[in-house]
């Protein structure tokens, strides 16, 4: 789409370029905020939030803040494999420049 709406279907190896970088540049800076934990920041505010609205099943489901940070931290995810797609992709998208 971004292909379309900025190039007109203009076939160039800049154009590809340009249309496969600018899309994973936006998705590298996500992956790498995603495997270094940035979201842990808002864990406070989401057990408030559950506090504060369900508190019955809140406490059926944790009996303070403690359990609940142990229970995020179980549920962790990898998103290496993200990282590296997009790496990936920034070099085929230099690669399009030379």
């Amino acid at each position: 789409m971004m292909f379309y709406l900025l190039y007109k279907f203009q076939y160039t190896s800049m154009n590809l370029s340009n249309s496969i970088f600018v899309p994973n540049m936006i998705i590298f800076i996500i992956s790498i905020g995603l495997n270094i934990g940035a979201g842990n920041i808002f864990t406070p505010v989401n057990y408030t939030v559950l506090k504060f609205f369900n508190r019955k099943k809140a406490k059926e489901l944790y009996e303070d803040y403690a359990d609940y940070v142990d229970q995020k931290k179980k549920e962790v995810k990898n998103y290496w494999f993200l990282t590296l797609a997009t790496i990936t992709l920034l070099i085929v998208a230099y690669v399009l420049t030379i």
